[in-house]
């Protein structure tokens, strides 16, 4: 046995142990206080957003409250099918080293203690979440979630799960379950707060986002900017930046492109969402503020490496498009490699700007000969 499969062999007895403290409680008839357990970042909130408002579909008079990150309660504060929102820095997800390793199991006692008797039953959407399904379990709190391995000790009712579908269709799977009915997928959600667009913002741009969570996922800043400089014959374009690092590589690229285009930063999520509204097309690698543009129903042209378009991609009429490379390594699912491993793993920065070029001018030759 390798050491990795040790290791995993080790972790899935203690989860057993764990999950034979306390054994889930039998789901309720007609829950009416639902716990939604989301821990993840802006992209696949926004992918689970309609999963929220199928809920509301289904259950109309419970009281549904969400349990995020402080990262992810900007995206859902809006909701309109939400009642509430807990928020918890889970473990694994703060971008942060990791603690001891006892440490995630304390802190899913202390949290266990902040649920206890608040809830009728909890909705794992992330299928491999084990840590938030325990604390719930400890909780006393029924728990519907994927029958992943790490996951089952702590499932009231376990599903069948099938990797590899669109995030999407995962959390409505789960929904439909608790229902016990068939959900109508495009269910109605407002996500983002409604605002104006900033000044001196314009309008029917091209947008490009180069940031990314993981580095893995990141195209070369000079691609880029080799990109800007030719659509700038197209459209406005801007670079839209979050962080300090993003906020640099903005810079780099508008120094790069001749400074023929505009960096955009500091907008609130709201705002971001209302300027993406206004834009012709949205660029970059596979990351949050793309999930945002596709939300507002603005075309994007998304560059895939390690994640799967299958599972994170566009799901549109065609008005989208993805640009990966035909290795068969990818897509790996791997996003924390070391930055000795990066060199080695060049499955986005070896797209060619010409690819990226052709990708966004079908896109835009699509919008204009497409009937209005």
């Amino acid at each position: 046995m390798t050491g990795a499969a040790f290791r995993q062999d080790a972790r899935l007895r203690l989860l057993r142990g764990a999950g034979a403290l306390r054994r889930p409680p039998p789901l309720p008839d007609a829950p009416s206080r639902i716990l939604i357990i989301r821990p993840d970042h802006l992209g696949d909130l926004i992918l689970a957003a309609g999963s929220v408002a199928a809920l509301r579909q289904a259950f109309p008079e419970a009281r549904l409250t969400a349990w995020l990150g402080p990262w992810g309660e900007p995206v859902w504060r809006h909701h309109s099918a939400l009642d509430g929102i807990e928020v918890c820095a889970f473990p694994g997800f703060t971008r942060a080293p990791k603690p001891n390793p006892l440490a995630p199991y304390i802190q899913a006692v202390r949290a266990a203690g902040c649920l206890r008797g608040g809830f009728d039953v909890a909705l794992n959407l992330r299928p491999d979440f084990w840590w938030g399904a325990m604390a719930a379990c400890w909780a006393g709190i029924p728990v519907v979630g994927y029958a992943v391995a790490e996951c089952r000790p702590f499932l009231a009712r376990a599903v069948a799960y099938t990797p590899g579908g669109h995030a999407v269709d995962e959390s409505l799977g789960l929904v439909r379950e608790l229902a016990g009915r068939p959900i109508h997928p495009g269910a109605p959600c407002e996500l983002f707060a409604p605002a104006s667009l900033p000044e001196g913002l314009p309008r029917g741009a091209i947008a490009i986002h180069p940031g990314a969570g993981a580095e893995v996922k990141l195209w070369d800043a000079g691609k880029w900017a080799a990109v800007a400089r030719e659509l700038v014959n197209d459209a406005p374009v801007a670079i839209t930046a979050g962080n300090e690092g993003e906020q640099r590589m903005a810079e780099f690229i508008r120094e790069q492109a001749g400074g023929r285009v505009q960096v955009v930063a500091g907008l609130e999520l709201n705002e971001l969402a209302a300027f993406y509204k206004s834009c012709r097309l949205v660029l970059g690698p596979d990351n949050g503020p793309l999930h945002v543009a596709r939300f507002v129903g603005t075309p994007t042209v998304t560059l895939f490496g390690p994640t799967d378009p299958a599972i994170f991609g566009p799901r549109s009429d065609g008005s989208d498009e993805v640009l990966r490379l035909p290795w068969r390594c990818i897509p790996c699912g791997r996003l924390d490699y070391n930055p000795a491993e990066l060199s080695y793993h060049l499955c986005v920065k070896l797209i060619e700007p010409e690819e990226v070029l052709a990708s966004a001018r079908r896109v835009l030759v699509a919008q204009v000969s497409r009937p209005s």
